[in-house]
């Protein structure tokens, strides 16, 4: 989505001035976030933990069991794609909105993004960021598990690079990888669907694409995203995969193929990408275990 879709997500929120504020001791092993502390501002339930503020129109205890989940699944991705200096609170938070309606998040995310489940936002684009937030729709089932991850992998991105956008291809396969099996097959299809009609990118223009495609070819696109992502971070991890990423907005992607992964360039990328695409027939990107 384009820098202007995101900043229609944005709304604004008049707080309250008297919120009582309650301690609560993290009781979970897996929890990382110590202590979680609640408010009652504006007609919302927050939930605030060491990196996350959830806001719950429904109830207190809804804001908090996502707000523990939002630790514990950041935690997750940064181990995931190794981002290391995650491992630190955010600081300002993540603030995170919980619509209980499509009718209730377009009217928060604008009506060009009124048809996706949620959205992610960080702002500026470049230097010390100054805001983090993302909005979902609750009444989509299993809403923290099919659509936060990828949502949360945007922002986690977002983070690392500082410099400007991330490569399109690289944000939104990383983040596709984060999605269900079940979505991640549909991807695959649409992959293999695009290859046989004719309408798949080229890997030259895939790296170097900077706005999203037209409707006709965003399937496809999604496809070779995720495909792409996956057969670079299979074949060298994560670490690698984010070196590509930010010496290719550097230098051409040639070169950056070369210096990072010892491959002479994007045809013979291409080459070896698809041979793999050819070799999997029923889809290889598969999602890693997430909770």
């Amino acid at each position: 989505m384009s820098p202007l879709q995101r900043w229609l997500f944005m709304a604004v929120f008049i707080l309250s001035a008297d919120a009582a504020l309650v301690a609560i001791g993290c009781d979970s092993a897996n929890c990382t976030c110590h202590q979680v502390t609640h408010a009652y501002q504006s007609r919302c339930w927050w939930a605030s933990t060491g990196s996350f503020r959830v806001c719950s129109f429904k109830s207190a205890n809804e804001a908090e069991q996502v707000a523990r989940h939002c630790e514990k699944l950041r935690s997750e991705l940064a181990d995931l794609y190794s981002f290391e200096t995650d491992k630190q609170k955010w600081q300002p938070r993540c603030e995170v909105f919980l619509h209980s309606s499509k009718r209730k998040y377009g009217a928060i995310v604008g009506r060009a993004a009124m048809e996706t489940l949620g959205s992610s936002l960080v702002t500026p684009e470049t230097g010390s960021i100054k805001s983090r937030r993302i909005d979902l729709r609750t009444d989509v089932a299993g809403y923290l598990q099919k659509v936060l991850p990828h949502e949360l992998t945007h922002i986690l991105i977002a983070d690392h690079f500082r410099e400007g956008a991330p490569p399109l291809w690289y944000d939104e396969g990383l983040a596709l990888l984060a999605d269900p099996p079940s979505k991640l097959a549909l991807h695959g299809d649409d992959l293999r669907n695009g290859l046989e009609r004719g309408i798949a990118y080229s890997l030259e223009d895939l790296l170097a694409a900077k706005q999203y495609p037209p409707a006709e070819r965003v399937s496809v696109f999604y496809g070779q995203c995720a495909s792409l992502a996956h057969f670079l971070t299979e074949h060298r991890g994560s670490v690698k995969v984010h070196a590509f990423a930010r010496r290719a907005q550097e230098v051409v992607a040639n070169l950056a193929l070369k210096e990072t992964y010892g491959i002479r360039g994007v045809a013979e990328l291409e080459l070896m990408w698809l041979d793999n695409v050819n070799s999997h027939p029923n889809g290889n990107a598969a999602r890693h275990s997430l909770h």
